[in-house]
């Protein structure tokens, strides 16, 4: 029995050993470098990540689509959806106007809202969060408001949007707000801030003046309400701010208090945009049978598309680079410190990372919506 449990603990060191060899074998290559700057940590990182080797995974959990036991009902219209700590999952359907609540089993719990003008009902819901003790505030874009629910789906209240449009926003761990809206003057102007329940601003994180990625005229008003110029941001799960400007690879790390902590920066060579790209791009932004009059196309795609954050702090860079199939993109992923870990290419849509696992808005073999539950492994 004695040497039953040496050997085993033996084989068991070998494993740790060599799981730590390999990381910091790993790590010995990362070719970056760390400093302060006036109390900024600045990485740099080289064009190649960490690991070059697939050092992540996914499989598929669950779908959401047609509600168990109303076969003929599917969700017709996903725009957004909110998980919170529970896993239940929040829909916001803009067609068929209301939020579908499902539970961490898939199951159909509740719908939220009706459409129409009277109090708690919608017209055309676009964003849907989830605060921590359960409330529920869903944008509506035809009557420039939001809605605030109870966690039973008790409409509350309802407060303009006339002073933030084009409201893009997340709720962080103490229900604060985060918002990035445009401001409309001489010069359109992007800002990202705090803002407490009645929507007053609390903390200015960014400002960024608006220049499209794709200038288009005469519909260019159009295309910044949903675009959002060149700010991309998200929080992580510390309650921490990235945002960047897409003209240039940099990332910037914001503390819950508004204060610059970190920059990330990568080396970067702009992707220039072909011909036949412009035309698929045309078509994810208008549709196969409509075209505006006039686009004007930059010559270069910007640095990055979109961020989102997991769990563990990870930063994960949506880019431009599409995959060999064309049915994917190429994400740049960092870690918590902000080095260059892994380049992985992934089929998602619009996607939440939730308690080790990963939500995204995707289409089933029929062309119906549908959320994805997929289980995430690492092999690092």
């Amino acid at each position: 029995m004695k040497t039953r449990i040496c050997v085993i603990t033996f084989i068991s060191l070998l494993s740790i050993f060599i799981l730590t060899f390999s990381c910091r074998h790993q790590e010995s290559r990362w070719k970056g470098t760390i400093e302060v700057v006036d109390g900024i940590t600045i990485v740099r990182n080289p064009k190649e990540p960490i690991y070059e080797d697939a050092v992540f995974s996914i499989e598929k959990d669950m779908a959401i689509g047609k509600i168990k036991g109303e076969e003929e009902f599917v969700i017709q219209d996903i725009y957004h959806f909110a998980v919170d700590d529970e896993e239940n999952i929040y829909i916001s359907d803009r067609k068929a106007g209301h939020i579908l609540v499902f539970d961490k089993k898939g199951d159909h719990v509740k719908t939220i809202g009706r459409q129409g003008r009277g109090p708690g009902e919608l017209l055309l819901p676009v964003e849907v969060l989830v605060f921590p003790r359960g409330m529920l505030m869903v944008q509506d874009v035809e009557q420039g408001c939001v809605h605030f629910y109870s966690s039973e789906g008790k409409f509350l209240k309802k407060l303009s949007l006339h002073t933030l449009p084009f409201f893009d926003a997340r709720v962080d761990s103490e229900g604060r707000i985060l918002a990035a809206h445009v401001i409309r003057g001489e010069e359109y102007v992007t800002v990202l801030e705090k803002l407490d329940m009645d929507l007053k601003s609390l903390i200015t994180y960014a400002s960024l003046p608006m220049v499209s990625r794709l200038s288009i005229r005469p519909f260019r008003w159009n295309y910044f309400e949903y675009r959002a110029g060149n700010l991309v941001w998200n929080i992580t799960k510390e309650d921490n701010i990235i945002w960047g400007d897409v003209t240039k690879y940099e990332i910037h790390v914001c503390d819950p208090e508004g204060k610059l902590v970190k920059k990330i920066l990568m080396e970067h060579e702009s992707k220039k945009i072909e011909n036949e790209e412009k035309e698929r791009l045309l078509i994810e932004m208008f549709g196969e049978d409509y075209r505006p009059r006039s686009v004007e196309f930059p010559s270069h795609y910007p640095a990055y598309e979109t961020f989102s954050c997991d769990d563990a702090g990870r930063v994960f860079v949506r880019t431009w680079d599409r995959t060999d199939d064309g049915e994917g993109n190429y994400y740049d992923v960092f870690d918590y410190e902000g080095k260059y870990i892994a380049r992985i290419p992934m089929r998602i849509g619009k996607h939440i990372w939730k308690n080790r696992k990963l939500y995204s808005i995707e289409e089933d073999e029929d062309g119906f919506q549908v959320i994805i539950r997929y289980r995430v492994a690492w092999n690092i």
